[in-house]
């Protein structure tokens, strides 16, 4: 017997022969058996729905075309800028938006260059039917294991352990470059791409030789750590030196976000809407991502009628991640620490107690790791980790006259 709180997997198993050897395709059917809508606050008179995308992401049509005409040459294109920034978003839309045939891996989920090699297997099969196997892989120097979920269309794809890295790679770029049509030229865009250089020493190089040979795909290699991104393509010394257009998205129209999220929070936050939506911004900067996070907390606060919704939310988010930022913070060293303190609340570097050099070198090197962002200033990336790093501070001084002591 099945519960309602289970669902029922259905399984079948065919093989499709291809070069005299067996893939082995697994099609799950998952029927839910139970439904449970999300609840909103009984004593609430406006039912509150998830705020849309629109909210985040204002109208970037002048973008999206500049990189679909982008598009339409033969060159590649690199977009960078800060995580949770909107580049993923802008380039799908742009993308999408020319209907082309389009890959997409997101490379810092590859484990080793075979893996990387499966994930971009795996998108690529999606744009076909499972009937299509035998042609696309007979002649693959690895076989891969192939699982296909008819309800969803998804595929998963694994390499044999003992697979050649370097062949599996070159075979399943060869595919992509083989099967596509020439008149609406494959797309394939590798977000975070500059963790390919923690796949293994050389797999740059390796992978330039194999994309240079390509004349039938356009790369939109997506990076949010700048200074490794600049260091792949505006390193003279890089493999990827100059291998297309570099693009950092427009900077989003804040105002046009809090007018949109504060239109849409009226009817349960009334005349405090506008307000509640700048303590929003002014934590999150407007960065998509963030925003959405925090959003979603005072959203949480609306139902349960909280009265001050952003400190509900803010609290929210910090006891959620309290556990790995306190693990993220231990494993700085003092150094690091005091950049960061300083970096939170705002204060220039001089201002740490270091000599100036080893200052500058550990903010350069966080940034090289993603903790902090450079614009005008140093940014610590995660802006609720900067303000966990605050209130530790706070909390790390208490008196017979502190609240709760």
């Amino acid at each position: 017997g099945v519960s309602c709180a289970q669902s029922e997997r259905r399984t079948r198993q065919r093989r499709i022969s291809a070069g005299g050897k067996n893939v082995v395709v697994w099609e799950h059917r998952i029927f839910s058996l139970l439904k449970i809508p999300m609840l909103l606050s009984s004593a609430s008179s406006h039912p509150l729905t998830s705020l849309p995308d629109e909210c985040f992401f204002p109208d970037r049509t002048e973008e999206c075309a500049r990189i679909g005409r982008f598009l339409e040459s033969s060159n590649h294109l690199i977009l960078t800028g800060p995580k949770g920034s909107g580049k993923t978003s802008l380039v799908l839309t742009a993308v999408r938006a020319t209907g082309r045939p389009f890959v997409y891996v997101d490379v810092s989920q590859a484990l080793s260059v075979t893996d990387l090699a499966a994930l971009l297997l795996q998108s690529f099969l999606s744009l076909f039917a499972p009937e299509r196997f035998r042609d696309l892989v007979a002649g693959f120097r690895a076989w891969p294991s192939i699982t296909y979920d008819a309800e969803t269309n998804a595929f998963d794809v694994s390499f044999p352990a003992s697979a050649n890295p370097d062949a599996v790679l070159e075979d399943v770029l060869s595919i992509l470059e083989k099967k596509c049509d020439p008149e609406r030229r494959l797309v394939v865009i590798l977000d975070e791409f500059q963790e390919i250089l923690s796949l293994g020493a050389g797999l740059d190089g390796k992978l330039r030789a194999i994309l240079l040979l390509q004349e039938n795909i356009n790369y939109v290699f997506v990076g949010s750590r700048e200074s490794a991104m600049t260091e792949l393509f505006e390193n003279v010394r890089s493999p990827f030196f100059h291998f297309g257009l570099v693009m950092r998205p427009a900077e989003l129209p804040r105002d046009e976000i809090a007018q949109r999220i504060a239109e849409h929070w009226a009817p349960v936050a009334k005349e405090k809407a506008k307000d509640l939506v700048e303590k929003i911004l002014a934590v999150t900067n407007a960065r998509p991502l963030y925003t959405r996070m925090l959003t979603e907390a005072v959203e949480e606060a609306f139902r349960r009628e909280a009265d001050d919704p952003a400190a509900y939310a803010l609290d929210l988010l910090l006891s959620r991640h309290d556990l790995d930022y306190e693990r993220r913070w231990r494993s700085f060293n003092l150094t690091n620490r005091k950049v960061l303190e300083a970096v939170s609340r705002g204060a220039p570097l001089h201002t740490v107690s270091e000599r100036e050099s080893t200052v500058y070198t550990a903010a350069g090197r966080l940034v090289k790791e993603g903790v902090l962002i450079r614009t005008t200033r140093y940014e610590v990336e995660d802006p609720f980790f900067a303000l966990w790093i605050r209130r530790q501070r706070q909390r790390a001084v208490l008196s017979s006259a502190s609240p709760g002591f």
